[in-house]
């Protein structure tokens, strides 16, 4: 075996959001730092958009993170069949391409590693491609993303498509939920849509679905879908400058997708995401900060303490989770018609309420306030749900 005597503090192995936010955090925190951040692709991060609302993250992070932001809005709206609606909450996103760019000018091209070649052996201290390669750290994190499990569950798919457009399209802030489109009765279905620049937009066509994966058939209906919403818009589409498949897990109850066999897991890999909107950028930059916080209290990584750090912050973020957990039940197991007079509801709760539901800090007020008034579903169909159809 080719042995690398040359130890690194740590190695990012997964060169996506959760790792990137990760690399960026630590060499704020400790410049000093070696880090290396593997891709086992030729390019970091595939073309991907991520978001977050304001009060997903405190404004210590937002300053953290000011620089790789790429697109911001002061507020963002949501249309259902009864109302339109905007929330005066600030909605930001960050692009794959101008966080690599701000990585390699802060890392330097010697942190990475691209290649085609596939991990054989992973250690909490090592990794070993194929082709005998070994390469040691301190600390190893995985953040690879999520293979094949099962789960009982639901997914939110999309495709989402950036459009130039010939003329400009008079849009200025975000509508992440446009319910106004047709419903199938299996499905709850969604247009989002950031407008980049004058010019250009990305539509997104988002499903919560039984299938995991968008299927040829389906594809070819989240175009139609697409092209008929710009059409009704009077956005007249000119050529697709990029193009994003999703499929991220929405489940019933928490479930340990992975044993961790003493290595550092983050991302979907640490079933760390909020199990009802799908969001994981706020919490990727909660856990980046603690770990480099760590960093910071030690002259030399020990991945036994930070694996314990990592654990607790698992089991932490999966206790607040649990109320998300009967949402989905409520949601995804009652009759399909209410689905649509769920999420209308919903958007027409206080914002405070909104946006603690995304930040995924619900009060016990909160709770009450998603229960009261005159939710679509009554307190027996609830229960019913609850007890019957989730243990059949």
């Amino acid at each position: 075996m080719k042995k690398n005597n040359y130890y690194w503090d740590f190695i990012l192995v997964g060169a996506g959001l959760w790792n990137s936010i990760i690399a960026w955090y630590l060499r704020q925190y400790k410049p000093k730092l070696n880090i290396l951040l593997i891709e086992l692709n030729s390019s970091i991060s595939k073309d991907h958009i991520w978001s977050f609302h304001q009060h997903d993250i405190s404004s210590s992070q937002h300053i953290f993170i000011k620089p790789l932001i790429t697109y911001s809005w002061p507020s963002y709206q949501v249309k259902f069949p009864k109302f339109n609606r905007q929330i005066f909450s600030g909605y930001y996103s960050i692009c794959s391409k101008h966080l690599n760019s701000c990585l390699k000018q802060n890392l330097g091209n010697n942190n990475f590693l691209f290649n085609n070649k596939t991990i054989e052996i992973i250690t909490p201290t090592s990794i070993c491609l194929n082709n005998r390669e070994i390469i040691n750290a301190n600390c190893i994190i995985d953040g690879r993303g999520l293979k094949d499990f099962q789960f009982k569950g639901v997914y939110q798919i999309f495709l989402g498509q950036q459009w130039y457009l010939s003329s400009p399209h008079g849009l200025n802030i975000p509508i992440i939920m446009d319910a106004t489109i047709n419903q199938k009765k299996d499905e709850y279905r969604f247009i989002y849509t950031l407008p980049l620049t004058p010019n250009s937009l990305m539509i997104e066509d988002t499903r919560y679905t039984k299938k995991s994966f968008l299927t040829p058939d389906m594809l070819k209906n989240s175009i139609h879908y697409i092209q008929e919403y710009a059409f009704k818009n009077k956005w007249k589409l000119v050529k697709i400058e990029r193009e994003e498949v999703g499929c991220i897990p929405i489940p019933f109850k928490n479930k340990k997708i992975i044993k961790f066999k003493k290595i550092v897991c983050v991302g979907l890999r640490a079933n760390l995401f909020h199990v009802t909107t799908g969001y994981s950028l706020p919490i990727a930059i909660q856990l980046a900060e603690n770990i480099a916080k760590y960093s910071t209290t030690t002259t030399q990584i020990n991945f036994i303490f930070l694996l314990k750090l990592v654990k607790k912050f698992i089991i932490k973020h999966q206790k607040k989770q649990r109320f998300f957990y009967l949402l989905n039940r409520l949601f995804f197991l009652s009759n399909p018609r209410s689905h649509l007079d769920i999420m209308q509801y919903f958007y027409s709760l206080p914002e405070k309420t909104i946006s603690n539901f995304y930040a995924n800090k619900l009060s016990l007020f909160d709770k009450i306030r998603i229960f009261s008034g005159k939710p679509p579903i009554s307190l027996f169909q609830a229960l019913h749900t609850i007890f019957f159809k989730f243990i059949k």
